[in-house]
């Protein structure tokens, strides 16, 4: 038998957490997940994959990392391809102007993950993205949305956000890491979130 489970995936799903619920497929009805969650298998052999989609065989280090790091059930941390990219780029120095490995800013962070994860285009500074995207209530944020801060002068900074109040952004102290919005500077700053078209 092949325990598969009944979901689907979008760039802004939003999740909840909730029990796991397995459903039971013959092992010759459905040869991927493709069939029955629109996810495919990244491996063959997998034989249980919960209502999000995730195998609970195969749960691998980083999402345990990042469950723990957003403080969400293991299951919430379905978007790998996104995860592995904060993987790659954890800790990366910030430097102004900057838009590689070597050293980016928070603008070039964020512009480089939606393009590469979300494919969407994204102009070049915080402040044109801020122009760019459509408005999106605290409440409604969803992974992959961009949260922007900034002081009177204006959007200074933006990151993008994940789950569980958390973002990823290039902070200037730390490089590339995550922060909670409710932090005591980051809730001074925050100006509000936004949603790229696309």
């Amino acid at each position: 038998m092949v325990l598969l489970a009944s979901c689907s995936a979008s760039r802004h799903a939003h999740t909840t957490a909730a029990t796991p619920e397995l459903h039971r497929v013959p092992a010759g009805a459905a040869t991927s997940a493709t069939r029955v969650t629109g996810l495919p298998l990244t491996k063959p052999g997998y034989s249980y994959v919960n209502t999000m989609g995730l195998n609970i065989e195969f749960i691998d280090a980083l999402n345990f990392k990042y469950a723990e790091q957003l403080d969400v059930p293991v299951e919430l941390i379905t978007n790998l391809n996104l995860y592995h990219f904060i993987d790659d780029w954890w800790g990366t120095p910030y430097h102004l102007g900057g838009t590689t490995r070597e050293g980016v800013d928070c603008s070039a962070f964020s512009q480089v993950l939606e393009e590469t994860i979300f494919h969407l285009d994204m102009p070049r500074t915080s402040r044109e993205q801020y122009v760019a995207c459509h408005k999106v209530a605290t409440p409604e944020l969803q992974e992959g949305d961009l949260v922007f801060f900034g002081t009177k002068k204006g959007i200074t900074h933006v990151g993008v956000y994940l789950q569980n109040n958390k973002f990823v952004h290039a902070s200037t102290s730390f490089g590339v890491m995550i922060s909670d919005l409710g932090e005591e500077y980051w809730a001074h700053r925050f100006v509000g979130g936004g949603r790229m078209p696309g």
